[in-house]
């Protein structure tokens, strides 16, 4: 991450997406470019390189979506199960 310094404050620079340009027949070139906010370093978990906002909309998701999701499919309880059976320990 990069830091820049302002006389407004300490700003992190956070990757946000990537552009990807496509030739006339709608193929994928090697051309791309990447879309950057400069957000207050405050704002950002060094560890993680997200914002609080971010890590929050994931946290929210993690628990409302995809937990419910791999606690239905049984996924963590073949895995386990599976560890075991290797005799790798948990």
């Amino acid at each position: 991450m990069e830091t820049i310094k302002t006389n407004l404050g300490t700003f992190t620079r956070v990757l946000k997406g990537v552009v990807c340009f496509r030739d006339s027949d709608g193929n994928f070139t090697q051309r791309k470019v990447f879309l950057y906010a400069e957000v207050p370093t405050s704002e950002v978990n060094p560890k993680t390189g997200l914002t609080r906002g971010e890590e929050s909309v994931a946290e929210t998701a993690a628990e409302t979506v995809f937990m419910p999701l791999f606690r239905k499919s049984n996924v963590f309880k073949q895995y386990i199960e599976g560890c075991k059976a290797e005799g790798i320990e948990i």
